[in-house]
């Protein structure tokens, strides 16, 4: 078994929109839920510091940071998830004008009927 594909690092993607929670909307890698509930509380509680650029899309790569300790075990920087920017959308539906919807689906757009 090629032992490379568990280290990889995993891609989380966020939905960020001002005045709402940002949410995890995708991920690809393995991680477990219990670590994304913990990278979603911390870009919650730290938005700020994560999505600068606005509303949208946020492509994260996530990569454990295992601490630092000191000489006597002492633990100096916690252990935690670190999160590196690899892309931004901006969001697609800014300039979409609500008249143009018509129950849900924009006029103009292909509706296929079951």
């Amino acid at each position: 078994m090629n032992t490379e594909i568990n280290k990889k690092d995993p891609l989380i993607e966020i939905l960020f929109q001002e005045g709402d929670p940002p949410f995890i909307c995708g991920v690809n890698g393995m991680v477990t839920t219990g670590v994304l509930d913990k990278i979603e509380s911390d870009v919650t509680e730290n938005a700020v510091n994560y999505f600068d650029q606005g509303d949208g899309v946020y492509l994260f790569e996530a990569s454990y940071f295992s601490g630092q300790y000191g000489e006597f075990g002492r633990c100096e920087l916690a252990p935690c998830w670190e999160l590196d920017l690899v892309l931004f959308t901006p969001n697609p539906w800014d300039d979409v004008d609500p008249e143009t919807f018509v129950d849900g689906v924009r006029t103009g757009e292909l509706k296929i009927d079951n």
